[in-house]
């Protein structure tokens, strides 16, 4: 009798590892399908005690699934509500918000204070608005070598 090359029974990691794709696949393409029968099954779940309290006060099932379907929606629409609510707010102060946080931070100590355009790029060494420091090559400058640009102790180009 033959030997048949392929094996009897599947095992090992290559196994766990196809059956992980597979299945992150196959929900992956029917996310359109199960992600809402799967919503619909948590709230199954989480509003079946309410309809079984409607139950027990002897309500008509159809009107105590009714009544349960109204409280949800309820919430779910005064939820809303609120949270537009506030966005609504947030938007038309958005602007005061700015403001306030632009002349907060222009409070802040930042030590000497230039104006934007101080450091226009078309100044040139010596400028009138030259804050620029250069390094020293020839040394005596004092602490750290740092001469500003046009100093004393000669200019450098």
């Amino acid at each position: 009798m033959p030997q048949n090359p392929l094996p009897a029974r599947l095992n090992g990691p290559w196994v766990s590892l196809l059956t992980l794709v597979l299945v992150v696949g196959i929900l992956y393409t029917g996310k359109d399908v199960l992600l809402p029968l799967a919503l619909g099954i948590v709230l199954a779940f989480v509003l079946t005690p309410l309809v079984r309290m409607f139950d027990r006060l002897r309500l008509p099932r159809f009107a105590g699934v009714a009544l349960t379907m109204l409280i949800a929606l309820g919430a779910v629409g005064g939820m809303s509500y609120v949270v537009f609510d506030q966005f609504a707010e947030l938007s038309t102060e958005i602007s005061q918000y700015t403001s306030s946080m632009r002349r907060k931070v222009g409070q802040l100590p930042l030590g000497e204070r230039r104006p934007a355009q101080a450091f226009h790029p078309h100044d040139g060494p010596g400028g009138p608005n030259n804050f620029q420091t250069i390094r020293s090559t020839q040394g005596g400058t004092g602490a750290g070598g740092y001469r500003k640009r046009g100093s004393p102790n000669g200019s450098v180009a």
